[in-house]
Parts: C-alpha cells; sequence; structure tokens
C-alpha cells in the first residue's frame, strides 16, 4: 500500500495554501483565490513558475527563491501547528501489520516530508519513500512518475499496490501508473476524485479499515 502525505496523513492543506499566499504577498504576486485549489498535489516549483508566468506582471522573480522561502516559512510554522489527519496514524498502524509492504509517494519536499516523519514517528514504518526531488521537473503529479518510481523501489507490480490519494492529480498518477486508487475525501469531493480515476472512494480512514 502507498501513502500521499499532505492531506492524507499530515492536515497540512490549509497550512501549505497559507504560507502560499504569504510569500506571495511578501513579493507582491496578487494571485486569485479560485487558483489556489488547482495547485493541490503539485511541487513548489510547478506552482510558483505558473504564479510568476501568469501573475508576474513582466517583472523579473526567481521561481527557485520563491519555493525556497515557502518551504523555509513551512518548516518554520508545520513544526508547531501541524496535526495528523484523522485516524491517519492509527490506520497507518493497521496497515503495517495488514500488508506485506508502504510507500510514500509526496510532491513535497524532502524536508518537508522528514518533517513529518519525525513529527509522527513514522521513519520506520514505509519501505519507499519518493519526494519531489526524486522526480524531474514536469514529471510530477498528475503524471504517473512518482509512483511508478515508488512501484519500482518497492519491487512489485502496480496492480498490486493499492494507493490512497485526496487530491485528482494524485488520483490520476497513481491510476496512470496501473495502481487501484483509494479516493479519500479530505480535500476533494467525491465527484471530483471519481473523475480523476478513483476506483473507490472514501470519506474516513474508519470507513477504509472496514474495506481495505
Amino acid at each position: 500500500m502507498i501513502f500521499d502525505m499532505d492531506g492524507v496523513i499530515s492536515d497540512s492543506e490549509r497550512l501549505m495554501v497559507a504560507t502560499e499566499q504569504e510569500i506571495c504577498r511578501r513579493n507582491e504576486l496578487a494571485v486569485p483565490d479560485s487558483e489556489w485549489r488547482s495547485f493541490k498535489g503539485k511541487p513548489n516549483s510547478e506552482i510558483f513558475r505558473y504564479i510568476v508566468e501568469v501573475y508576474g506582471n513582466d517583472r523579473r522573480y526567481d521561481v527557485a527563491d520563491l519555493s525556497r522561502q515557502k518551504r523555509e516559512l513551512y518548516l518554520e510554522r508545520a513544526a508547531r501547528e501541524l496535526d495528523p489527519i484523522s485516524g491517519a496514524l492509527e490506520y497507518l498502524r493497521l496497515a503495517r501489520l495488514r500488508y506485506r509492504m508502504l510507500g510514500l509517494t509526496t510532491s513535497n519536499h524532502g524536508s518537508c516530508a522528514n518533517l513529518v516523519l519525525d513529527c509522527f514517528k513514522l521513519r520506520d514504518f514505509f519501505d519507499a519513500i519518493v519526494v519531489q526531488e526524486d522526480i524531474p521537473d514536469g514529471r510530477h503529479k498528475p503524471n504517473p512518475d512518482p509512483y511508478v518510481l515508488t512501484v519500482q523501489r518497492l519491487g512489485v507490480a502496480p496492480h498490486e499496490c493499492y494507493v490512497i490519494e485526496d487530491s485528482d492529480n494524485g488520483v490520476m498518477s497513481a491510476a496512470l501508473a496501473g495502481c487501484t486508487v483509494i479516493g479519500l475525501t479530505t480535500s476533494f469531493d467525491r465527484i471530483t476524485l471519481q473523475a480523476a480515476g478513483a476506483h473507490l472512494i472514501v470519506d474516513s480512514f474508519i470507513e477504509l479499515s472496514q474495506l481495505a
């Protein structure tokens, strides 16, 4: 079984958006509220590259520096404010017993993944971990590459893997990789997750524990 991180294990979406918006404010980038939902599941570099291209008003911005600013602010705040998704840690303990191997696939930076692993004491839970730096630019979710690499590192076939995802981009990525995808409605509704290709949709880890 493979887990996404933000919105599946860590209740980080509010904090992710808040830090992205703060960095945009500090750098005088005015982004409409309607845009933020579409950024879910994408790495900082892709988010800020898009923002600069669309809302940069021909000013020169360093995308790598914007990404660094956001990551540093996020890590500072997450160390104090981050909570797990309800039921996630309990389900991880169950999954560790129920499944032969577990993987973690995130579009977030490795430093952010390390914070979650240490904060929630999960470092020994996963047999394979794929983070933002493992995937070439332009090949992150919704492309299949992140889950293809995770499956390769686990040493199993894609059809043998369940994936738990909360975003449309993540669901598409896992489905394109050939995995069976469980959509968790922490960030998107059932209709969106189903349209993205989820094979099963649940509203909570309690519900999931009774099924898989």
